[in-house]
This record gives C-alpha cells, structure tokens and sequence, in this order.
C-alpha cells in the first residue's frame, strides 16, 4: 500500500497546474454528490406518515335492496 501512495504521489507531482485543477474539480464534485446522497438517504429514513398508508384502501358500499354491501378497492 505504501508503494501504491508513493506511486500517486509521484504522479500528481507531475502534473500540470491545469491537470490539477481538473482533477480537483472532479474530486469536489464527486463529493458534493456523495454528500447529498447521505442526506437524501438520511432524509428517506424519516418515514412520512402518508408513506404507510396503504395506496388500495377497502371501500365497503352500501346497499338499498337489503343484499349484502359488494367491497371494492379503489386506487387512491
């Protein structure tokens, strides 16, 4: 591993200001992605409430001619 981070290390020496910069700017981005996605993530794990309810509710209707009531499920 030591060997692996001196090889790096030698290589970003030499590289140019522009290549750099470059490469910079990939790293911040890459880190401000990953760090909106732990929010985002950390945001979901908070369960909004409408999230548990279920999206086919039974709907019992009601009969006039004295049958038995006919259960429907609506999509909400």
């Amino acid at each position: 591993m030591t060997e692996l981070s001196k090889m790096a290390s030698d290589s970003w020496k030499l590289l140019s200001e522009e290549d750099k910069a470059k490469w910079k700017r990939r790293y911040e981005i890459n880190r401000d992605i990953q760090q909106q996605s732990k929010k985002d993530k950390e945001n979901k794990e908070i369960v909004d409430e409408s999230d548990l309810v279920d999206k086919k509710d039974p709907v019992e209707e009601t009969t006039t001619d004295g049958d038995d009531p006919v259960v429907k499920v609506e999509n909400i």
